[in-house]
């Protein structure tokens, strides 16, 4: 993340794209920031999950939680998508994909929650879990 952000000080924006089709008028969308995005969501998600699965190795964690992280990932870049294409069809029909993955890394985290919640560090997953949520929304 660090190093992203010099590149984007350093470089004064990075690579810029431009949402023609934003309203209001178009608008910069700087790659540098999904890129950072498509890492920390991804990391912030194994971090939430992790808690839920501490009897676990950290091979059974990964695999356990890896449909959330591709998700995760391919939600940022849906959303990356939505801002630069042309075309409104295909700027919808991601706007539905990220949405349907945001909702599935959720799901998957509450599953966990609910699963585990009485384990050692409930509090800290019951909030945790409900802060995640609520910033992705």
């Amino acid at each position: 993340k660090t190093f992203i952000g010099l590149y984007l000080w350093w470089s004064v924006g990075g690579l810029i794209h431009e949402d023609s089709l934003a309203l209001g008028g178009s608008r910069p969308v700087y790659l540098a920031r999904f890129v950072q995005w498509s890492i920390c969501v991804p990391i912030l998600v194994y971090a939430g999950n992790r808690p839920s699965l501490d009897k676990c190795t950290l091979k059974q964690s990964m695999i356990r939680t890896a449909p959330s992280l591709l998700a995760s990932f391919f939600y940022v870049w849906a959303a990356w998508v939505i801002q630069v294409t042309l075309s409104w069809g295909v700027r919808l029909f991601m706007l539905f994909v990220s949405f349907v993955g945001a909702a599935l890394v959720s799901v998957d985290q509450l599953v966990l929650w609910h699963l585990h919640r009485a384990d050692e560090l409930s509090g800290y997953k019951t909030g945790f879990v409900t802060y995640s949520i609520a910033v992705f929304l």
